[in-house]
């Protein structure tokens, strides 16, 4: 049963992080490796953004999956 809660919570934690980042991406165009960071330059600036929040639940649900595993 605790295989089913972390497997759960990495794929939700996984999609909430790669969705966050592709919502903030989609904004802006242009070169690919620079736009990667400012993405993450402007989630880390404003957290409370949509996608910072995304980014933010994504990451705890990974290391709660993380910490069942352990």
């Amino acid at each position: 049963m605790i295989f089913l809660w972390t497997i759960l919570f990495w794929f939700i934690g996984i999609y909430l992080v790669i969705s966050g980042i592709r919502l903030s991406a989609k904004e802006k165009r242009g070169n690919k490796i620079i736009d990667f960071f400012i993405v993450i330059i402007d989630i880390l600036s404003d957290p409370i953004s949509s996608e910072g929040i995304r980014v933010l639940f994504g990451g705890i649900l990974i290391v709660v999956g993380l910490l069942l595993v352990f």
